[in-house]
């Protein structure tokens, strides 16, 4: 159950509307050709002229400003380029100074919740992002749903579910798990009136939502993408999520459907099969109910025969469904100065025919000989997928365990 196999490819069909606006006089032609001035300055942002367009989208907000006041609508995509110029030279505190200049306007001169805001606020947060300021940047996506929220109020309306993916993507990526398990609660809704089960995008949806359950028991290991900072869902209401089935019972549910909607496919494959069963027996085993699991390993087994080499990747040797260890953020300057400097913790662990660790012996640990312990009780808390032999899952010896760590000043 990789997550990089689970989340969502993001693909959904939404219907844009296009309008034609047709009038005469001289007004029209002259806000024509500011807007054909524009769009000119922002191609040439694009093939890489920021710095030479920066001091002639100055010189027209001045002007607007000079003859129309400080909150013209007109001054909105000026400060917008402004801000994508600055941006591009990697002038990230200008940039964002420019885009909140263009929200401020918007927000005066249409309303709080004005649609015109809701790509001015990813701009603020990617902006955000560069400068550290996450807490923020989280506040400016989440501002943006709320926009979609008040435009869009049929929770299976295409554009309202667009708005919710943006949101959604942005939880995934910062590892917000418990905001990202909200929102599948529509996303799941919404794919189940406009896809059929079998779908590719349904059951992405679905996968993404039990890696999502994965994530807030079993979080990968690894590096955190981004600091801690809390997350508050707009339209959440906590009283929905008050008495819920557990985790693992929400997965299981989720995972059996999958499996039975792929198993009753006629066009499935028997790999597509064999990996929806692969996926509900490590889940069985990850909360310590191998016994539950086995029997869909045998299914998966009897699947794969007619593939050797996918039947030996999947049962020749145990395969690791899970390991325990602290996450933790780490900057991108302190991550350039601790780079090269690692250290390395060797083991050969012993699994019995449940994926469970009994046994283990160090074979080598460099250089920080304290790091030992630490290891083998990660080692010993991982959850394996058994290998199997004819079928049958088999004990197995002196099973690599390489663990590598960051060295400390």
């Amino acid at each position: 159950m990789n997550r990089h196999n689970t989340i969502l490819g993001r693909v959904v069909c939404i219907v844009l509307l296009c309008f034609a606006l047709c009038s005469f006089g001289a007004e029209p032609q002259e806000s024509t050709k500011e807007s054909n001035d524009l769009e000119v300055l922002k191609n040439r942002i694009d093939s890489g002229e920021a710095d030479v367009v920066i001091p002639v989208l100055e010189n027209m907000i001045q002007d607007i400003k000079d003859t129309s006041g400080l909150y013209d609508k007109a001054l909105v995509e000026p400060w917008v380029l402004l801000g994508d110029a600055n941006f591009a030279l990697g002038q990230h505190f200008d940039a964002l100074g420019a885009y909140r200049n263009a929200s401020d306007v918007a927000r005066i001169v249409e309303g709080p919740l004005a649609p015109e805001q809701m790509r001015i606020a990813y701009r603020e947060a990617n902006s955000l992002i560069q400068i550290g300021a996450w807490q923020d940047a989280n506040a400016r996506h989440e501002h943006a749903y709320k926009i979609v929220l008040n435009q869009y109020e049929s929770a299976l309306d295409p554009r309202r579910i667009r708005g919710l993916i943006q949101l959604l993507d942005w939880y995934e990526s910062t590892r917000k798990f418990s905001g990202a398990l909200v929102l599948y609660g529509p996303l799941r809704e919404y794919v189940g009136e406009h896809y059929p089960p079998a779908h590719p995008f349904t059951l992405a949806v679905r996968r993404g939502y039990v890696q999502a359950l994965r994530e807030t028991r079993f979080p990968t290991p690894g590096t955190r993408l981004a600091p801690r900072f809390r997350v508050q869902v707009p339209g959440w209401d906590p009283r929905e999520f008050r008495r819920r089935p557990s985790v693992y019972e929400r997965g299981t549910t989720e995972l059996q459907d999958i499996a039975h909607i792929v198993l009753s496919n006629p066009v499935s494959t028997d790999v597509e099969q064999a990996s929806a069963l692969l996926e509900l027996a490590d889940w069985h085993v990850m909360f310590n109910r191998p016994h539950k699991g086995i029997q869909y390993y045998e299914e998966a087994w009897e699947l794969l025969e007619s593939t050797p080499e996918l039947l030996v990747q999947a049962f020749d040797k145990p395969n690791i469904i899970h390991m325990s260890v602290t996450r933790s953020w780490i900057s991108p300057q302190r991550s350039l100065e601790i780079q090269g400097r690692i250290g390395t913790v060797k083991l050969a662990l012993h699994i019995n025919d449940r994926g469970k660790v009994v046994g283990r012996k160090t074979i080598s640990t460099s250089p920080d000989r304290r790091m030992e312990y630490r290891v083998r009780v990660i080692a010993e808390r991982a959850k394996y997928r058994p290998s199997f032999k004819d079928g049958k899952p088999v004990r197995t010896r002196n099973v690599p365990f390489v663990y590598n760590y960051t060295l400390a000043r």
